[in-house]
Parts: C-alpha cells; structure tokens; sequence
C-alpha cells in the first residue's frame, strides 16, 4: 500500500506493515510535487493495490493519485475523531485501522489468521495448505489467489548460477511453442532464498524470462509451508569465500504442474527439453 501521510508506524513496527512510499510527513509539513507524481506512479504501474488515507486532514492532491487509476482507498482514524470516546476508545481505534488496513490490501482477514498461526505445515501429498506470500509486484499469493489457471511452478533463487536459468528458460521456449494456448497457463518461479530474493530483486530477475512470469517471495515460513506441499526440497550451502551472503542452495529442479483448482497434476524432471515438455503440455491441456 501507499498512504498519503505517515501516520501508520506503529503498524509498520508491530506488523511488519511495508508502506511504498508517502506523500508528505503530515498535513503541517509541505507537499512535494516529487512525491506526489511518485506515489501516482506507483498507482499506475500497478504495484500498489491500497491508498490509505486519513479521517480529518486536508488532502489536496488526493483526486489527482485516484485519477484513472485502480486503486482501493480505505480511510484510517489514527486520531479517533470518529471512534467514540470511552474507556475502550484506543482498543476500537486499533480494531478499526486494522479492519480498514485489511480490506484496503485485500487480506482475506481468516486466511491470514491461518496462514500465520503457529500451526504445522500442511502435509507434503497435501495440495491444501495455506501460505501467503508476496509476488514481484507487490501483490498477495495464496491458494486462492493462484486458482482458475493451470500453474507452472518452479522452486529456485535468483543467486542460482545455472540451473534455474536453464529450466525457467526451458519453461519459456515450451510456453512460446504452445502459443495461444499458453494463455491457459500461469507459470511462477518461488525463490527458496526469500533472505536475498527481495521483491526489488524478483520483479527484475523475472524480466529476463517469459513474460507473464510471476516471482514470489515472502516470510521464510510461509516459503518453507508451500514448498512441503510440493515436496520442493533444498538445503542451504556454505562457501569458504568469508562472506556470509556468498552462500548457495541445493535444490530439487523439477516443474510442477498444477490445475486450476489447485491440485498437483505432475511434476517435469530437470532435464527436459523445451520440445518434450511443450509435448506434454498439449496433452494435458484441454482440447479446444
């Protein structure tokens, strides 16, 4: 999201809230026209899906970030002007803002409850679990959010030498053969290395393959739980250079093939070639 004063941190603090960008401090500090058009342009690329705004201040340049975009704008009362006085006024306060935040980011409120509650990972035959992570734009992955295309998932990390460029590329070629029929099918590569593979890093490393690839990233737990759905199975390696960042993973590099309802059809070996996998692809996919 995208807010247009800095009212929210202490929910960037206690939540972990990321906030792309503001458009001023506060009402009695002067707008930038830099961080105006900024923040529109966020708007526009598509990688904001929430402006907050805030009950009670004066917010000129407001219908000039709305202005043809698509974009949710949820009201905060940070201050309580509108929230009843009372001994539980912060405690309405809280709910209230988080409520709004909620829906304002399109955070299905029980999924995220399942999602980061202290319970076990779903088991690895299991293609229901819950996770919820982040794609190279910004925006919410979960189960539901993945369904309605057949899915081409591959678990790898952008730090890979060469591995994970030959499969994503082989991905690619396949993709390109099916033509029109690609449209059926939204492929993803989930980095296993959510420390370095920030979404900065994913939405750039995703630009040299297809063009409707989506990177993910997110919460080290949340990448741990979706991988043991797919039995997507890797293990850190250090290196002898002195420089703890410079470390590889060891990684399964099968492609897994999902349905739009989102069950595990099958997986494709590391190997495979552009042709065969196109091949297979055509027969599985629906007649038309």
């Amino acid at each position: 999201g995208v807010q247009y004063y800095d009212t929210l941190q202490y929910f960037e603090q206690a939540y972990a809230l990321k906030v792309l960008e503001r458009v001023a401090q506060s009402p009695q500090h002067s707008v930038d026209a830099a961080s105006v058009l900024k923040v529109r342009q966020r708007i526009k690329d598509g990688e904001a899906a929430c402006l907050l705004t805030e009950a009670g201040m004066s917010m000129p340049h407001l219908e000039l970030l709305q202005g043809g975009a698509e974009i949710n704008v949820g009201q905060l009362d940070s201050f309580g002007i509108n929230i009843p006085a009372g001994p539980n006024h912060y405690f309405l306060l809280m709910a209230f803002n988080t409520q709004t935040i909620k829906r304002c980011l399109n955070a299905e409120i029980a999924e995220g409850e399942v999602a980061f509650s202290d319970g076990v990972a779903p088991a690895a035959n299991s293609t229901k679990g819950r996770f919820l992570l982040t794609d190279h734009m910004g925006r919410l992955v979960s189960p539901d959010t993945m369904k309605g295309k057949y899915q081409l998932l591959y678990f790898g990390y952008t730090f890979c030498p060469d591995i994970c460029p030959t499969g994503l590329m082989v991905m690619t070629q396949a993709l390109g053969k099916l033509g029109d029929k690609a449209e059926l099918i939204q492929p993803y590569f989930i980095t296993i290395d959510p420390e370095r593979d920030t979404i900065e890093v994913m939405r750039k490393y995703v630009t040299y393959f297809d063009k409707r690839l989506i990177g993910v990233t997110g919460k080290r737990e949340m990448v741990d739980r979706m991988a043991a759905i797919y039995k997507a199975r890797y293990e850190k390696v250090e290196r002898e250079t002195g420089d703890p960042d410079m470390y590889l993973m060891d990684h399964t590099a099968s492609l897994h093939l999902v349905s739009p309802d989102g069950r595990l059809i099958t997986k494709f070996l590391h190997g495979i070639s552009p042709e065969k996998l196109y091949q297979e692809l055509l027969r599985i996919l629906p007649k038309q």
